[in-house]
């Protein structure tokens, strides 16, 4: 630090800019509260428990919502070096793979809805996923048909007799 003279600084007894660092770094393996000691993996829904060594296995509460650096498989998954996090956090750090959901089907506002856009509830995003993903199917089978593919089970437009068999 001092020959690139950059200065020191602390956060002094702030730990919570510490444990965002920790999430930035970390949100693809957070695990939300399943039961009593039970985590279960937000992306992978791999259920898991907080290690016997940790400092959080004995701390007397549970948070709702942990990130943790490896998985130790024994008699069952265990997380060890587990950190607790805030919720909006993993959205704000990933916003690719967490959104925020509150009652009524809204979701947390991301920057195109505070430049003005207007935002959806998730029912209409999925019907909108779903005609897109229809709309791709329909265009694949026009290309497929133009250019005269051949796909097993297919009926030929024009009916088969013995003229065009050569008979």
């Amino acid at each position: 630090m001092k020959d690139e003279k950059i200065a020191l600084t602390t956060c002094g007894t702030d730990w919570d800019s510490i444990r965002k660092a920790v999430t930035s770094a970390y949100f693809h393996q957070a695990a939300k509260m399943k039961g009593i000691g039970e985590y279960i993996n937000m992306r992978s829904a791999v259920v898991c428990a907080v290690h016997p060594t940790s400092s959080l296995y004995g701390a007397g509460f549970t948070p709702d919502y942990v990130v943790y650096h490896e998985l130790i498989y024994t008699q069952k998954e265990y997380m060890s070096c587990v950190t607790v996090v805030e919720p909006q956090w993993l959205a704000e750090m990933g916003p690719m793979f967490f959104t925020l959901k509150y009652s009524g089907g809204r979701t947390l506002k991301t920057n195109s809805a505070a430049a003005g856009e207007e935002q959806s509830t998730p029912y209409q995003d999925d019907v909108s996923a779903a005609s897109s993903v229809q709309n791709k199917i329909e265009k694949s089978r026009k290309r497929a048909n133009a250019r005269g593919m051949v796909t097993p089970g297919r009926r030929d437009k024009v009916p088969r007799t013995p003229a065009r068999f050569g008979m």
